[in-house]
């Protein structure tokens, strides 16, 4: 039996709400759950994903069903569906680069890599580009197809820094907190670092207010050492400020 168009508009609009619903309170709960600790937000992502595309064909099947008792409607749903697809196809194109690059585990956040002419850290690896931070400090952003079309480089242990950082403290102060905050600070500074460099903070000498730790710290780039040192310093001397920190390269 025919039914109305009103029936039908009103069937697949409720389709729709109802798809849009369920995403919504999904993510949500998933992202309650990355905040509690339960989740990471890989796992999330991928979830979110899954589940949308499952949902989405449903909706989708649900919608062309509804409209088959309209042929006419139909036809131009289809003809609306194949253009959305062609228009789409670049991005979908990104969405498959970007599972297949997690699924190798190979260019994730924090890699030191080069494609082509191209080089830097990831900074983050999104559904449809990559965020690569370069040595001159400025973002570029890498479609994900890109990835898979140019061959990639990705560099472990290019080089060591090795450094005295003297502090003055004007109260008592944990030494401990100051070494894990050095730490903290290059990781999250420092450009030239990898996802598997090392880094040692290490201290050396506790005298009444002067502090002093050797530091250590693995790095992997192709610009010329000076700039790595100047961006070393740059990553941590901001953050002591209030220690007057004073910061001396040592030969290896």
């Amino acid at each position: 039996m025919e039914q109305s168009f009103l029936n039908v508009s009103i069937k697949v609009l409720a389709s729709i709400i109802i798809f849009a619903v369920i995403i919504i309170g999904l993510n949500r709960a998933l992202s309650s759950l990355e905040k509690k600790g339960i989740i990471s937000s890989i796992i999330k992502k991928r979830i979110a994903t899954v589940t949308a595309s499952i949902i989405g064909v449903l909706v989708l099947l649900i919608i062309v069903y509804e409209l088959s008792y309209h042929v006419i409607f139909l036809y131009l749903f289809l003809i609306i569906f194949a253009v959305s697809v062609a228009s789409a196809y670049p991005i979908l194109n990104n969405f498959y680069a970007y599972y297949t690059i997690m699924n190798t585990r190979q260019v994730i956040s924090g890699v030191y890599f080069s494609i082509g002419k191209i080089r830097g850290r990831v900074k983050n690896v999104g559904y449809l580009y990559t965020q690569l931070l370069l040595d001159d400090g400025s973002l570029l952003y890498i479609p994900n197809n890109y990835m898979l079309k140019k061959p990639f480089r990705i560099y472990r242990g290019y080089g060591k820094i090795r450094a005295r950082i003297n502090l003055m403290a004007q109260a008592p102060v944990n030494v401990e907190t100051i070494a894990n905050k050095i730490e903290e600070e290059i990781r999250r500074n420092f450009r030239h670092l990898s996802t598997d460099s090392e880094i040692s903070v290490i201290i050396d000498k506790v005298e009444e207010s002067n502090i002093s730790f050797i530091v250590e710290v693995e790095y992997v780039s192709g610009e010329i050492r000076e700039k790595i040192v100047n961006n070393f310093i740059a990553s941590i001397y901001d953050s002591l400020y209030e220690y007057s920190p004073t910061i001396e390269i040592l030969r290896k």
